[in-house]
């Protein structure tokens, strides 16, 4: 077939993760082969293990010429060959600190009441792992950025809602900011939050100034708004509507439907958006 330029199909979020599973069985006879069985594949997330970086760059090499057969290139950008030796491998699958959060997860279900014990334990993980104290700013070099350390910070965030640790306001906007993939976890920790009126004033300006271009931002900003605990004022009574209003001047069903949503709850009547 003549190469297009058209990837998966993104109307159902499920799609891509589906036909990418599908598409990707011969793939997994190649890098078994390679590794001798040493080789695991979530979706189209790979891990290969080899001796040798020369077996490495095969390994690549082979899968590459794999993908291309269906229409599809290796992400080299998201492509990295890791050293066991010097500690690599171990700091990019974020290793001890999976073991922590295991072992926590084990507690958390075998000793429901040792909540304040573990709420303690998260906090002081949590503090390591941010890379400064809690007083300071969240360090770009942070635990969260590196390697894995994505799926430790959702990790940490789901543990914390068990045992209500809060985590600080200013460090969930700066992960909204630099981190895309981990912004639907940190949306979610913001609803947490007692009285987050300036994370949302924050955000709000964020938006406003299109910062945020993606449809799903504006989804997760809409469902924050709608389930957090504000504390109510002109002020804010203000700044909900003009974002309302923000959202409604979009040509845009998914900017419509956040807007709806918001209204729904804050501002009484819907049908005044649509015959004011």
């Amino acid at each position: 077939m003549p190469r297009t330029e058209i990837g998966l199909p993104q109307i159902e979020i499920e799609a891509p993760r589906v036909l990418a599973n599908a598409m990707l069985y011969e793939l997994d006879k190649v890098a078994a082969h390679h590794s001798g069985g040493d080789y695991a594949r979530f979706m189209d997330d790979i891990d290969v293990g080899v001796d040798t970086l020369q077996q490495a760059k095969k390994v690549i090499r082979d899968i590459d010429l794999t993908l291309q057969t269906r229409q599809l290139r290796l992400n080299s950008s998201k492509t990295k060959i890791l050293n066991f030796e010097n500690g690599e491998i171990e700091r990019h699958f974020c290793i001890k600190e999976n073991k922590f959060l295991d072992f926590v997860g084990t507690v958390l279900e075998s000793k429901p009441k040792s909540n304040a014990h573990i709420k303690k334990a998260l906090l002081g993980a949590y503090t390591i792992w941010r890379g400064a104290p809690l007083t300071s700013p969240l360090k770009k070099d942070s635990r969260f950025f590196l390697g894995n350390g994505g799926k430790i910070f959702k990790r940490l965030v789901i543990m914390s809602a068990h045992v209500e640790l809060k985590l600080l306001e200013r460090d969930l906007l700066d992960i909204i900011w630099l981190d895309p993939g981990l912004r639907q976890y940190s949306f979610n920790a913001l609803t947490r939050l007692d009285k987050p009126n300036f994370a949302f004033y924050k955000l709000k300006g964020w938006f406003q100034q299109g910062d945020f271009v993606d449809d799903q931002a504006v989804v997760h900003m809409a469902l924050f708004i709608v389930h957090a605990r504000f504390r109510k004022d002109v002020k804010f009574d203000r700044q909900i509507r003009q974002f309302v209003g923000w959202c409604m001047s979009h040509n845009s069903m998914v900017y419509t439907y956040s807007g709806f949503l918001i209204a729904s709850k804050y501002l009484g009547r819907v049908d005044k958006l649509l015959h004011p």
